[in-house]
């Protein structure tokens, strides 16, 4: 459950290093739930160094995984004693329990809906879409991290295809999909529909980028989803990659945004790449925003329910839809709490369906609304491909449609924790010009009871939603995080 990453910028680990350097041991929680479980256990390593390779070798440990980028090693199958042992090492920042026993395994879970978003022309907003001004989100990739596209097959997905890599077989490939989530996915954000078009995805002229993170049940590893990621940031330019999707998640785990996975889309965003990430699918709880959505670096979708209607007005978000606020991770900004950034549709929408040359089928859940940003971001960048992640994120908020009334006006004019910034507007975020970033940053003290106090979050994704949970050692505190595909 433990993965490799090959170009996350080294900067992000650091932060996270030194906010964690006394953890370097097991804390008291942790070791009360590994007394009463048998072990071996699933784990990454974060020391306070690059490990070289003889540091590594001499852990002992079968088959350890390194990244380039972070300074991590991760590794399946420890001892329970070596795991006290490798987190007794004055070189280690803290050590991050990521797989069974303790945790599951991380798991996956249009034609109206391209139109509700002001994508595709229709009745309803013509000439207010973003097809009806010409964008289709040409000469733009996207990777879809998932279980793999039929982009062989399916004719929506035929000719789609740039590249592509299988993070669980380590191969440089065109993966398969062998669960169904990730053709389904793929198709929403850039399919072509074929040709009737009718269930054409967002941005149908976008590239593929296909990295197969999750086996054929829908799940996988933490390991295999940061190894995606990795191959991303590395592979940016070879392949031309400016959006990561990511309809996954840790059900259950609501973290601070400091876990390993987060800090992987934390990454790669500073390298340049825009990550759609979903909310997860915890709701209608307040305080669920689950892994990988509690980034702060990452656009996190919540999920709507259209009413299969292309009209507005009657959008409100899906009973599933994980809320805000994420937990706090105890720094003084407060908007980086806040979460979900924006909503999109994720009811019954309907997609490509895998192992069909033409068949479609309809899904639910917030991988189906990450993946309609994911498109929108497609179509933004083709109108305006100098676009930093953050303006983008900006201009997805600010273009968004309020949906709701206001958390807290003093801290921010718009957001609200069902909604985020809103339900997503594809022509206004490819017409508007780059905004500066919304609200800012707040260092004033903030209202009793208003955010902060170890929020819970969770996941995005309805359809083919298995859980995984994750276990993070962080300054002695044990936090429990379900990973699952949504």
């Amino acid at each position: 459950m433990l993965l490799t990453l090959s170009m996350l910028l080294h900067c992000a680990v650091p932060a996270q290093a030194s906010s964690h350097r006394a953890a370097n041991q097991v804390g008291d929680k942790i070791t009360a739930m590994m007394t009463s479980l048998p072990g071996p256990f699933d784990i990454i390593i974060h020391f306070d160094h690059h490990p070289t390779p003889e540091e590594v070798s001499a852990l002992g440990l079968s088959g350890p995984e390194t990244f380039e980028t972070f300074d991590w090693v991760a590794a399946s199958q420890v001892p329970k004693g070596t795991v006290y042992a490798i987190a007794a090492r004055p070189d280690v920042v803290f050590v991050e329990l990521v797989g069974p026993p303790l945790i599951p395994a991380i798991t996956a879970g249009l034609d109206v809906a391209a139109r509700a978003v002001k994508a595709r022309a229709s009745a309803e907003f013509s000439p207010g879409t973003a097809e009806d001004h010409g964008m289709t989100g040409s000469g733009v990739n996207i990777c879809m991290l998932d279980t793999g596209v039929d982009d062989t097959i399916h004719e929506s997905l035929l000719g789609r295809f740039v590249g592509g890599f299988n993070a669980i077989t380590d191969t440089v490939e065109n993966p398969d999909d062998d669960n169904g989530h990730g053709t389904h996915v793929a198709a929403m954000a850039l399919g072509t529909g074929g040709p009737s078009e009718t269930y054409r995805g967002i941005a149908p002229g976008a590239g593929l980028v296909d990295v197969k993170v999750l086996g054929p049940s829908g799940s996988g590893t933490a390991a295999d989803i940061i190894k995606g990621i990795d191959f991303c940031i590395a592979n940016r330019y070879t392949y031309n990659i400016r959006v990561i999707n990511l309809s996954v998640a840790t059900p259950g785990f609501y973290p601070d945004g400091r876990d390993a996975i987060s800090v992987a889309v934390n990454a790669a965003v500073n390298a340049g790449l825009v990550a759609s990430v979903c909310a997860g699918n915890d709701g209608p709880r307040y305080n669920t925003i689950t892994s990988p959505g509690a980034a702060d670096n990452a656009i996190t979708v919540g999920a709507l329910d259209d009413d299969r209607t292309v009209v507005r007005t009657d959008d409100v978000v899906a009973p599933f839809s994980s809320r805000g606020l994420r937990t706090s991770d105890g720094d003084p900004d407060v908007l980086d709490e806040f979460k979900p950034d924006v909503t999109a549709p994720g009811m019954n929408v309907v997609s490509a369906q895998f192992n069909t040359v033409s068949g479609y089928v309809s899904m639910s859940g917030c991988s189906m609304a990450t993946a309609i940003v994911s498109g929108v971001v497609a179509l933004m960048l083709e109108k305006t491909p100098s676009l930093t992640p953050q303006q983008v994120k900006d201009t997805l908020r600010n273009t968004a449609e309020e949906k709701n009334g206001v958390l807290d006006p003093a801290v921010d004019p718009k957001y609200d924790r069902d909604y985020g910034w809103g339900e997503v507007d594809a022509f206004l975020a490819t017409e508007a010009p780059p905004l500066h970033p919304v609200g800012g940053t707040i260092i004033a003290t903030i209202k009793e009871g208003m955010l902060v106090t170890q929020f819970s979050a969770t996941l995005c994704c309805v359809a083919f939603a298995v859980g995984v949970v994750v276990v993070v050692v962080t300054n002695g505190y044990v936090r429990r995080k379900p990973i699952r595909d949504l």
